[in-house]
């Protein structure tokens, strides 16, 4: 799950770390049940903006504009 032995691919590593927060909500979740802690991982939903488009026909490029962050290509 990591970029060590590949090359950087920025939507791939957005799934996968959207994965990991997946997984760790549910053994979160199975290790607190009997101390009577649960964990929940949902979808967020989605902001309706232009931001999003941006940076798919820019591949950031805006978004680094916009906020000063230099992100990975």
């Amino acid at each position: 799950m990591n970029f060590e032995r590949r090359a950087y691919e920025k939507w791939t590593a957005y799934g996968q770390s959207k994965t990991a927060n997946v997984l760790f909500a549910l053994e979160l979740d199975k290790r607190g049940q009997a101390h009577g802690v649960r964990a929940f991982s949902v979808h967020p939903g989605s902001i309706l903006t232009d931001l999003a488009g941006i940076c798919l026909m820019t591949s950031c490029a805006a978004c680094e504009a916009m906020t000063g962050v230099t992100f990975p290509a």
